[in-house]
């Protein structure tokens, strides 16, 4: 009986010290990956290769300087309560044409400057929303997409509500990409022409896992769960919800998928397998060699060119 007695305090301790080592490792991974008012590390994007733009950053100060002194601000209050804020840069007058650009993880609208001013140069308008837990929007929870798919399909009936004739182009960058991606597998309305997405992941699941043992050499069993569970209590969603491969199953916007070869941070491999996961009409651009988010800089012209022969294709 007394053995019995021990065996049984032992698994039960053993048992109270499996929870308490997964409630504090999966709220330390939730801080460290999700609240935005922590700092964030810096993790590897790829290897450089040598490859000429993969140094340089996503926009250059200079890019980003002219995009603030020729934007303005605009807000809006989601569903949730959180006050966000985007940055509308108006292209031609007699221009129906809008971009809606998503920056990525910790970074802000004026990070994805560049991309604001090509569509800028082609003749659009354009709305760059700085995400929930970033820039100068509220939220003290990112969203990994999932969250912010919803305040993007807002900002969409904001801009029809004062453009009602308006075409829009989705564009966003790795948790930007996300983001549109899982809009896309949404009902959204006929204004939505087509989505580019630049180096996307396929799931909130599978970028954590894969974040997890790359950057930290741990297992996915237990941290990845117990942090899934700290986010859905902290943050109102589980990782699990958070997939662009289920959305674009379900998505009827005709969508360009940009990857390079060289990105570590969200895996070549991802590109393909949300590519062939699309129900939608789809096109495909790798860029040899580019790391995480700089295939635009490793090769402009190509990246540029095919974006844009795209986007016009699915334009009136």
């Amino acid at each position: 009986m007394k053995t019995v007695l021990i065996v049984g305090l032992c698994i039960g301790g053993l048992l109270v010290v499996f929870i308490l080592f997964s409630a504090i490792a999966g709220n330390y991974f939730y801080n460290l990956a999700l609240n935005s008012r922590k700092k964030k590390p810096v993790f590897s994007l790829g290897e450089a290769d040598g490859m000429e733009g993969n140094e340089q950053p996503i926009s250059t100060q200079e890019e980003k300087a002219w995009f603030c002194e020729n934007c303005h601000a605009v807000s809006l209050r989601s569903r949730d309560g959180i006050g966000l804020r985007a940055y509308q840069l108006d292209g031609p007058p007699d221009s129906n044409q809008w971009a809606i650009i998503v920056h990525g993880y910790t970074n802000c609208a004026a990070d994805f400057s560049c991309a604001a001013i090509h569509f800028r140069e082609k003749g659009f308008h354009v709305l760059a929303p700085d995400l929930r837990g970033h820039g100068a929007s509220g939220g003290d929870t990112i969203g990994m997409g999932w969250l912010d798919r919803l305040d993007l399909i807002q900002w969409i009936s904001w801009l029809l509500e004062r453009h009602a004739d308006a075409q829009i182009v989705l564009y966003g960058v790795s948790m930007g990409a996300a983001a549109v991606l899982m809009a896309t597998g949404e009902a959204l309305p006929a204004n939505v022409k087509c989505a580019v997405e630049d180096c996307g992941y396929t799931s909130a699941e599978e970028q954590f896992s894969w974040v997890l043992k790359k950057e930290f050499h741990l297992p996915k069993v237990p941290i990845y769960y117990a942090a899934s569970l700290i986010t859905r209590l902290r943050g109102r969603y589980w990782f699990s919800e958070a997939s662009a491969l289920n959305q674009v199953s379900k998505s009827r916007t005709p969508t360009l998928f940009i990857h390079g070869t060289n990105d570590a941070f969200v895996p070549f491999s991802m590109c393909g397998r949300l590519y062939e996961a699309a129900a939608c009409e789809k096109q495909t651009l790798a860029v040899e060699g580019a790391i995480h988010a700089l295939s635009h800089r490793v090769a402009p012209t190509l990246y540029w060119e095919t974006l844009f022969q795209f986007v016009q294709k699915h334009l009136d």
